[in-house]
């Protein structure tokens, strides 16, 4: 008997709800070829000689015997598809031309590949990458990461608490903001109230990782008076380990960056943002919620 086996994945098949939306979305974020189209399946050739097929859910279960999970809204599935792509700027914007939802921006990853994260209409991940180059490296360093450490008088999930809901963040984050605490839901906060939309503060970022009380994760952009990466996004991960039932140390780690230009900028901005930050989430707790003033926008 052979140590290893001679199975060849031959096709990877995807339950949806709609089998339509979902070719459609495929075709036009790929373009692969239908080698198979009836109305429950839909197959495409994919380059390496396998294939890929969206499958209408109720036809799916009727296989298995059992009724497929689903992602609820504005999370994602337990599946993904992580391609690697010759040209990845390219790729990310036939993604999101064909709908796809942004999870995490274009970023270098410890793996040695730079990707970007989105959601297929049925919350499937879809994962574009390549390779990290010599080239690349020189202007995407993976070693730049921004650290922060804070010890404070509350409980893990306070603190928790505090970052990922709306009373949480207004008692020292933000003076108002907008959150869905799910992964790939809205983590933006509003710090310039009276600014245009898309200029009040991190709109656009998303929740990446929650896991309460010890570990959370979001994307973070640039604010607007570094116009030329605003849209840019790092990833910023908080730890949480509780030091006695009412002492956690709080760690901040932010990634993603990149070099040069206005990047230089961006990270010596933060560098002062993320002190402040943590010096309001202490005193929050040592004094109470904190108030609002021009001066802290």
């Amino acid at each position: 008997m052979a140590d290893v086996s001679d199975a060849k994945l031959s096709m990877i098949l995807l339950a949806v709800n709609d089998v339509s939306r979902s070719a459609a979305f495929y075709e036009a974020a790929f373009g692969w070829k239908r080698r198979t189209d009836v109305p429950v399946l839909v197959e495409f050739d994919l380059a390496d000689g396998g294939a890929l097929a969206v499958y209408q859910r109720d036809g799916f279960s009727k296989n298995t015997g059992r009724i497929p999970t689903q992602a609820a809204a504005h999370s994602t599935s337990a599946t993904e598809l992580y391609f690697h792509v010759e040209d990845l700027d390219q790729s990310i914007e036939r993604l999101r031309k064909a709908g796809a939802r942004v999870l995490v921006e274009k970023c270098p990853r410890p793996w040695g590949d730079e990707a970007a994260y989105f959601a297929d209409p049925d919350g499937n991940v879809v994962v574009v990458a390549r390779p990290l180059t010599g080239e690349i490296e020189d202007t995407l360093p993976p070693a730049i990461v921004l650290e922060r450490e804070v010890e404070v008088g509350a409980t893990a999930m306070q603190v928790f608490d505090a970052f990922t809901t709306l009373e949480g963040v207004k008692s020292f984050l933000a003076p108002d903001a907008r959150m869905d605490r799910t992964v790939g839901g809205a983590y933006e906060m509003y710090f310039l109230l009276e600014a245009p939309e898309g200029s009040r503060g991190s709109e656009g970022c998303t929740f990446l990782h929650l896991d309460p009380p010890e570990h959370l994760a979001f994307s973070w952009n640039f604010p607007p008076t570094l116009p030329s990466i605003r849209n840019e996004h790092t990833r910023v991960d908080l730890r949480l380990e509780a030091l006695s039932p009412s002492v956690t140390r709080v760690h901040l780690k932010q990634s993603g960056w990149k070099s040069g230009g206005e990047w230089e900028e961006g990270l010596a901005y933060f560098d002062r943002a993320w002190e402040l930050v943590l010096s309001r989430l202490e005193r929050r707790f040592r004094e109470g919620p904190l108030g609002w003033s021009a001066s802290d926008s």
